[in-house]
């Protein structure tokens, strides 16, 4: 009974042990873009979101497609930039996208100033924005 207490006690340290190290890396590599300049990609006096997705990323699609619009539609200023992590790879490896959906918000001064994995809602991407 005490060998399986500790192989389930091993078992869940490892897990929360891998939790924490992926949260501790992808928190790394989101403030490695922040402040990376993407100009190329802005509109002059305009806060730039890139939108990563994939033709076969259903959250893209049903979630975070619908949210962009919005946000664009609701808030003056704001330019959407879809990019195809698949057709447009050169860019999609300048800035380490490994997964879709992923959102950028580039400030009007063309530097990153916030990263999302995953589908973001809009209230955080307003948020991000009025921020930039």
């Amino acid at each position: 009974m005490e060998l399986r207490l500790l192989i389930t006690l091993a078992i869940a340290l490892t897990f929360v042990a891998a939790l924490l190290a992926t949260r501790w890396w992808l928190r790394r590599r989101q403030t490695n873009l922040l402040g990376v300049d993407a100009s190329e990609f802005t509109t002059p006096g305009h806060t730039t979101v890139l939108y990563f997705y994939t033709d076969t990323c259903e959250p893209c699609r049903r979630e975070q497609k619908p949210e962009l619009e919005l946000l664009a539609t609701h808030t003056p200023n704001v330019i959407v930039r879809a990019i195809d992590a698949v057709a447009e790879r050169p860019i999609a490896r300048r800035f380490k996208i490994l997964s879709v959906p992923t959102t950028m918000v580039i400030g009007d001064d063309g530097r990153i100033r916030a990263v999302n994995y995953g589908v973001a809602r809009r209230d955080r991407l307003l948020g991000q924005v009025l921020a930039a």
